[in-house]
């Protein structure tokens, strides 16, 4: 009689020990399922963020070429967008034209100092901006024709 109450209890306790590993092998596989979806809900966040700032830059391409933009301030925003995109370090060399620009005009003031500048200094800088665009210009149109025709984002 002792045994069977022995066994009887040791069957109740390998029975809670079993429950208990259920309930909390229950607990990963949701951890890993709820995981795996936030996951895939940042991939997807992530390739279209992505694919919105490939279609920034190429926006900003078409109006490199048709001249409705400067091209500092263009090279400014293009360099910014391209290195979001990943993209394989021979498309980046194809278009660090943007990058040299932007990196050449960084010095120039804007927004809240450049109203702070008096008119002999903004127009100081508008020419050097103008003399840097100019020997530039070429090669920075030829990339946003690159982006626009060829499509070498992605």
């Amino acid at each position: 009689m002792i045994i069977n109450g022995w066994v009887l209890l040791g069957s109740f306790i390998i029975f809670g020990l079993a429950a208990v590993a259920a309930y909390y092998q229950m607990l990963l596989l949701k951890k890993g399922r709820l995981e795996r979806q936030n996951e895939e809900t940042l991939r997807s966040e992530l390739a279209q963020r992505q694919e919105k700032n490939i279609k920034s830059v190429v926006i900003l391409s078409r109006a490199v070429i048709e001249k409705q933009v400067t091209l500092t301030e263009a090279c400014i925003r293009i360099n910014a967008l391209i290195q979001t995109l990943g993209l394989d370090a021979k498309v980046v060399e194809e278009l660090s034209v943007f990058r040299q620009l932007a990196e050449a005009t960084a010095h120039i003031p804007i927004l809240e100092r450049w109203k702070a500048l008096s008119r002999k200094e903004k127009q100081k800088f508008e020419r050097e901006r103008e003399s840097l665009e100019a020997n530039f210009s070429d090669f920075v149109v030829a990339a946003a024709e690159k982006i626009v025709q060829k499509g070498i984002l992605g």
